[in-house]
């Protein structure tokens, strides 16, 4: 088998705390089964069988397949969407292509709820569907489908799950078998079987199976139909049918009550589709009985169809053939989804579109969106986890109906690897279709199971979607009933009760209100209905209930914060405090639409940020729900450039062991977040840096050097975190030598000539002193030592100590001394030898 994962960011009705979860498509318990596809048995070696399992939360997923009891374990990661391809061996197992009992079914279990789809792919021949879990399940059902392609073996279907042993299914009242948990059953016919009523006596699955169909009859080319179906008591009374960018589709209208009125807006009645769909006179307003069904075809031009009804309807839309001539795109074949009523309405789903891994036509996928037409511009979009943003790409259409309340809107999924989450407060269904040459898929992808008939509203929320959970800011409660069923004539036919009184004032009712609940206490509504079953007058009690929470509104002045001035590329923590909050549970949202919090806790850290920012913060406790969307507390943070480090003093030359002038501050540090903390540093190499001991002030006096020596100074300014100046040299200049003069002696008289100093530096300069003047030396020079004539006025010879002190750049170096003594060297001549003689 082949499984991968797509990522994605998924919410499927999405539910931030405090505000109502909702009843939906998602549960943790699943079984499906998959129908014949074409007419060949061994076409199933090119049908790609797929499921995709999309995740909220990390879950752990389970496929038991009841022919073999193999099983197989993966887990999706929260946001995911997972992709799992049956092979060979798992598609025999759940390929049930006979009329008749077996165990081809699939049971799908996770640890935490999920979304299911399945899809029926060959070439040319497709259809998906949604996987409702088993809380979704139901005891009666209708079939709504349509007349197979009329050969011997194409044939219109049904296939049924049971949950529970020893469950018997019946058709038209005729028991048709018994199954235990996982057994299937599946009927082929070769009549339109739409109107054939499904019951049984354990809740079961039921899916639409259908080989092979023209849509209508005799328009090229066939596709198979793949549907599950949902059980009467979840059937509506008002629909709004979009229409695929295709142009035109199919209706078909059925009634599970006799002398059902229905009113339709938009289609147009058709009797071309092969099977037993009634003939109205007037086709806008028409009566049916339990088990008879209309067909209409219906435009994009005129806003596809709004259908009402006083008792609840089901209603299926089916892609017609490519081949039909009034199409305004020939692409794609017939595939039927359930249409969801408006009362089945949630606030979020997601859809990706189907990736076969065999041959495939598929080249295109897109989203139907339908929502109220007052609030559409308020719908979002997250694409593979991306934040929220409103729809693009697509087009709305307004929809027929009563004010054309509600509207639709086409948009393409161009990205095949992710998951597209669409969300609107005010409510949505989301169906999914794909085409291809003569291949196409169409279904419902989201919406909610709720239990509609009969079923009650508190303040217009559904009692399913309100258990559990939490009503805000309310003191009037309006109960509004549902009961469209033949009930007893006897008093105490419809009772209420609030947290186990009855309400005596409100008995037979289906409307009342009460105005006072506790505030943050829990309040049990319970509902009960006794209807006629038969013609015996036996009766049967439905209890409905719900429990829910009454806690004050949270609002944004509740909420104490404090924006910030940040560098670009810097961070800062926003803190949230409130007053009169107990508990308080914060969450900071990117934007004031953004159903998924950035994070929940009283602080939070924001990304490094380059331009001004502001965020979004909400507060929730112990009886307060959270902030609606529109009143969530804004907190901006500005962002006024970059953090500098201002400039510090030039570079000095000094000479050795002498202290430099004080670095000085040329420039002040600027973009700093708050104060400014300095921290000075020294380096030998301008690479390796050291802090100096105490040096912590704008301005910096180094000591005495004997190295040349680098500074700079670091500056700290909050959160937009430390910057360095540029480095300062300081210079010291090297200590100088002259090289050795020798001693030396000369007579009295004699012509001293110029010494001459050197050293092994250039550019040296010499100073010299002589401490003794009667060799006829001055006291002190500079450069050279000078020429002169010896004196002496002592019988004796005289010495004088010369000292000559190097000095370059100002900088005086090591002396040294020598020493000059001057002779009287006196003088006799004898005449006769003509000899001088010193003495």
């Amino acid at each position: 088998m082949k499984k991968y994962i797509l990522y994605a960011l998924l919410a499927f009705c999405a539910v931030s705390q405090g505000a109502l979860a909702q009843v939906t498509t998602q549960g943790t318990d699943f079984y499906v089964s998959w129908g014949a596809n074409d007419n060949y048995e061994y076409i199933i070696d090119y049908i790609s069988m797929q499921i995709r399992v999309a995740a909220t939360q990390a879950a752990h997923i389970t496929l038991t397949f009841s022919a073999d009891a193999s099983t197989d374990e993966f887990d999706v990661s929260a946001g995911d969407v997972y992709t799992y391809d049956l092979d060979a061996t798992q598609k025999d197992n759940v390929y049930s292509e006979y009329t008749g009992t077996s165990s081809k079914s699939l049971r799908i279990q996770s640890t935490t709820p999920v979304a299911v789809y399945a899809l029926n792919q060959a070439f040319a021949t497709t259809d998906a569907t949604n996987v409702l879990p088993v809380t979704n399940y139901g005891t009666d059902y209708y079939q709504v489908s349509y007349i197979g392609l009329g050969a011997a073996t194409y044939a219109d279907g049904y296939t049924v799950i049971a949950t529970v042993n020893g469950t018997t299914v019946y058709e038209d009242g005729i028991p048709m078998a018994i199954l235990d948990a996982g057994e299937v059953y599946s009927d082929y016919t070769h009549w339109d079987a739409t109107g054939s009523h499904i019951t049984s006596d354990h809740p079961i699955a039921y899916y639409v199976t259908g080989t092979c169909v023209n849509v209508p009859v005799g328009t090229g080319a066939c596709d198979c139909l793949y549907q599950q179906m949902a059980p009467v008591n979840s059937w509506g009374n008002t629909f709004v049918v979009p229409v695929t960018h295709r142009g035109k589709e199919r209706v078909r209208i059925v009634a599970s009550q006799n002398n059902t009125q229905v009113t339709q807006t938009g289609g147009i009645k058709k009797l071309d589709g092969g099977g037993g769909a009634i003939n109205p006179p007037n086709e806008n307003s028409f009566t049916l009985n339990a088990g008879q069904f209309a067909e209409f075809e219906i435009a994009l031009s005129t806003g596809g169809a709004y259908i009402s009804a006083d008792k609840p309807i089901a209603v299926a839309s089916y892609l017609i053939g490519m081949d039909y001539s009034a199409l305004t795109v020939r692409k794609g074949d017939p595939a039927e989804a359930w249409v969801p009523s408006v009362e089945q309405m949630i606030e979020g789903t997601a859809i990706a579109p189907f990736a076969p891994s065999a041959n495939t036509e598929l080249d295109e996928h897109h989203a139907l969106i339908i929502t109220p037409t007052d609030t559409r511009a308020q719908t979002t979009v997250s694409i593979g986890g991306a934040p929220d943003a409103y729809l693009t790409g697509g087009t709305w259409t307004t929809g027929n109906g009563t004010g054309s309340a509600y509207s639709f809107y086409s948009m393409p999924l161009t990205n095949t690897s992710s998951s597209y989450y669409f969300h609107n407060l005010e409510g949505l269904t989301v169906m999914g279709y794909g085409l291809g040459g003569y291949e196409s898929y169409y279904y419902m992808s989201g919406a909610s199971g709720r239990s509609l008939n009969p079923a009650f509203y508190i303040n217009d929320i559904h009692y399913q979607d309100l258990d559990g959970n939490v009503v805000c800011g309310q003191t009037l409660f309006h109960v509004r009933g549902v009961a469209q069923l033949q009930l007893s004539t006897a008093p105490g036919h419809i009772k209420w009760y609030v947290d186990g009184t009855e309400v005596l004032t409100a008995r037979d009712l289906l409307e009342w209100d009460i105005n006072t609940l506790a505030i943050g206490t829990t309040h049990t509504f319970r509902m009960e209905v006794l209807e006629v079953i038969d013609e015996y007058n036996n009766t049967y009690l439905h209890t409905l209930s719900t429990t829910f929470t009454v806690k004050n509104q949270a609002v944004a002045a509740t909420i104490t914060t404090t924006g910030a001035t940040v560098c670009s590329g810097t961070s800062t923590t926003l803190t949230g405090t409130s007053t009169g909050v107990t508990n308080p549970i914060y969450r900071w949202y990117v934007s004031q639409i953004a159903t998924t919090p950035l994070h929940t806790g009283p602080t939070y850290t924001t990304p490094a940020l380059t331009s001004t920012t502001t965020y979004y913060v909400s507060v929730e406790g112990d009886a307060h729900c959270e902030n609606v969307i529109n009143d969530r507390k804004p907190v901006t943070v500005t962002v006024s450039g970059s953090l500098s480090p201002g400039s510090i003093g030039s570079a000095q030359s000094i000479c050795y062991n002498t202290a430099p002038q004080p670095l000085t501050e040329i420039n002040a540090p600027g973009c700093g977040c708050g104060s400014y903390d300095y921290q000075w540093q020294s380096s030998t190499n301008d690479s390796d840096w050291s802090n100096i001991s105490g040096a912590m002030s704008a301005t910096y006096s180094p000591p005495a050097l004997t190295a040349n020596t680098y500074y700079r100074r670091a500056v700290t300014s909050g959160s937009c975190g430390t910057v360095y100046s540029e480095s300062v040299l300081i210079t010291v200049y090297p200590v100088v030598t002259v090289n050795a003069v020798a001693d030396t002696t000369v007579c009295a008289g004699t012509v001293v000539p110029q010494k001459t100093f050197s050293s092994s530096t250039a550019g040296v300069t010499y100073t010299w002193t002589n401490n003794n003047t009667a060799i006829g030396l001055a006291a002190s020079g500079t450069g050279n030592l000078p020429q002169f004539t010896a004196q002496s006025n002592s019988p004796y010879s005289i010495t004088a100590t010369i000292t000559v002190t190097p000095a370059i750049n100002g900088c005086a170096g090591t002396p040294i001394t020598y020493n000059i003594t001057v002779s009287p060297c006196t003088v006799i001549v004898n005449p006769h030898l003509r000899t001088r003689v010193n003495y």
